[in-house]
């Protein structure tokens, strides 16, 4: 009786014994599990990284998903390993290393990996950024997005060969800085880069964007102030960077000569965070541009190494700040300016630069399509524009409302609110000396008693004999014409006051040949200046040069806002609406 309970129990122990080993040898057959990827949701990207301390063979069992059950479809979730030392692909999911069965893929495979760092990354956001909403409601076809409770991933190694935790990161392949580097957190708005290059130089442009004929990224380098593009992404050749189908990899160099240069790039996809399966290297998707040679090519920022010749900067509420430049020669300018603008023709702290005297003078003019966010309030926008200025006499200037500035911000506040304002660089300080610039300012608030008083006109004081054309203070639905002669050729001046906006004009004038018919000068937005007011209200201070023959002035006003009523806001000279031309003072 005792020799056969023994018996039972050496039984017992040999049956325990032989369930362990098969239970090692099917449940684990590479040895001990180091990484486990499960409960995932749509739309995820998870990490991990090892390291493999002897070389060994890692198994990796899981399951994944086609996009649907279509032949050829694509996989639509994946995983892969990533090579510390190189960043290289050393394992991932392809349509021939997973069993299919429709929609579900599972994985078993195995690779031999060397002793080194390593990081596995498991994605579902999918093939591209459309695919996510192509799945029916409840589940009704297949479709990729309906297998998550599937989706799992585990990596399996002989004991004591793996290290899961290391506390390492993959080495980025562009170094710790580069001259310009776009990353993935730094997509969220575009990156400009002003760089002076001193002799011929060669920069080296490499990294990860994204393209496509849709919404991808447009990288740049254009020449300074002509802004003529020498370098576009889209005609370089790129590799597949591995993921969605838009992301790409590139490594070239780029000739420059000696001058003045701006990189610019606009992100599309990827605008701070992965909207489809990211590139193989997800942690070092960043397009870098870093120069061949040491000390050939160097960053322009006016604002950590220049000195502006015009600062209207910090401006408060219902200020008006001008600047007369006086120049000896052409120089090259960097312009910034941060405002308040609403929409197209709704401008409440802005900027522009007109010539002093001259003819369709407006050189730049601040609006909300030559301006970009600038951060806080969506009223806050940006401005930068490269020019050339000729020799001359020209007047910046800046004016604010009564609110929302940086006395004091009533909405969110924009980066830099110090900016507030306009400044103007020279792009090259060396250009100084040959231009011989000079500048005064003057500085007055809107309301002041010296500013123009709504009752006034520009052209009272002008000696009535001078005046060929004097058709002003015109009312609603007015279509004025005066014709006149002359018998030498005449340096006049032209002046007219009207309402008209970017897309349209509804009280404006123009002068013609009335032999011809053809048009002299006609009042456009771009031919025109602020007239104080509302932004629609524009004016022209024209100097023409007229040869004999026989000329025809007309001016015509729409049904509403003229001299009979501007409204809440008037212009500045509201006695002006029309046109008037009179003879120069000799």
């Amino acid at each position: 009786m005792r020799n056969k309970g023994l018996r039972r129990f050496q039984l017992f122990l040999l049956f325990v014994a032989a369930m362990l080993i098969v239970w090692r040898m099917v449940a684990s057959p590479a040895g001990v599990g180091f990484v486990t990827m499960s409960d995932l949701d749509e739309r995820e990207l998870t990490s991990q990284y090892f390291e493999v301390l002897t070389p060994a063979t890692v198994t990796i069992s899981g399951e994944v998903s086609f996009e649907d059950d279509r032949v050829g479809s694509d996989l639509a979730v994946v995983a892969w390993i990533l090579g510390g030392a190189s960043g290289d692909v050393v394992w991932r999911t392809r349509v021939d290393n997973v069993q299919r069965e429709g929609v579900r893929a599972m994985v078993e495979d195995s690779v031999r990996l060397e002793a080194g760092d390593y990081a596995v990354y498991f994605s579902t956001l999918g093939p591209d950024d459309r695919s996510y909403r192509e799945g029916s409601a409840f589940g009704l076809k297949p479709h990729w997005t309906n297998y998550k409770d599937f989706w799992h991933l585990d990596l399996q190694a002989p004991d004591g060969s793996v290290d899961v935790d290391p506390k390492m990161r993959l080495t980025s392949v562009g170094g710790e800085t580069s001259l310009f580097q776009m990353d993935l957190r730094a997509r969220r708005s575009s990156q400009q880069l002003m760089i002076h290059a001193s002799r011929s130089s060669t920069l080296r442009a490499f990294g990860g964007f994204t393209r496509c004929n849709g919404d991808c990224d447009r990288i740049t380098i254009k020449e300074i102030p002509d802004g003529v593009v020498v370098w576009s992404v889209e005609n370089e050749q790129a590799e597949a960077a591995g993921g969605s189908r838009v992301n790409h990899w590139l490594y070239t160099t780029v000739e420059l000569e000696g001058g003045v240069y701006e990189i610019e790039f606009i992100p599309g996809r990827h605008e701070g965070a992965w909207s489809e399966n990211p590139p193989w290297r997800a942690d070092d998707f960043v397009f870098r541009m870093d120069p061949a040679s040491a000390g050939t090519i160097r960053p322009i920022d006016p604002w950590a190494f220049g000195q502006p010749i015009v600062e209207h900067l910090g401006l408060g509420d219902g200020e008006l700040r001008r600047t007369r430049i006086t120049l000896e020669d052409s120089l090259d300018v960097i312009l910034y300016a941060m405002g308040e603008i609403g929409g197209q023709d709704q401008r409440y702290d802005w900027g522009w630069i007109e010539r002093e005297g001259g003819a369709s003078d407006v050189v730049w003019e601040m609006t909300y399509d030559n301006t970009l966010p600038a951060g806080g309030d969506s009223d806050n926008r940006l401005a930068k524009a490269i020019f050339r200025l000729g020799p001359g006499s020209y007047v910046a200037s800046f004016e604010t409302d009564g609110s929302h500035s940086y006395a004091g911000f009533n909405r969110g506040q924009p980066r830099n609110p110090e900016r507030w304002g306009l400044a103007v660089f020279p792009l090259d300080p060396d250009q100084l000396t040959s231009a011989n610039v000079q500048t005064e300012t003057t500085e007055r608030p809107v309301q002041e008693s010296d500013w123009p008083s709504p009752a006034g006109s520009m052209i009272e004081d002008v000696d009535a004999s001078r005046f060929l054309v004097r058709s002003t203070r015109l009312g609603n639905s007015a279509d004025v014409t005066t014709d006149f002669t002359l018998s030498n050729s005449t340096d006049v001046i032209l002046m007219a006051l009207g309402e008209l906006t970017s897309t349209a004009n509804y009280d404006y004038g123009w002068l013609e040949d009335r032999v011809s018919g053809e048009t002299i000068w006609r009042m456009e937005w771009n031919t025109t200046l602020p007239a104080g007011g509302d932004d629609s209200y524009r004016r022209a201070h024209v100097e023409l040069t007229l040869p004999p023959g026989s000329y025809r002035a007309r001016f015509t006003t729409d049904g509403s806002i003229s001299w009979e009523g501007f409204g809440d806001e008037a212009p500045d000279y509201p006695e002006d609406w029309g046109i008037a031309i009179f003879t120069a003072d000799s």
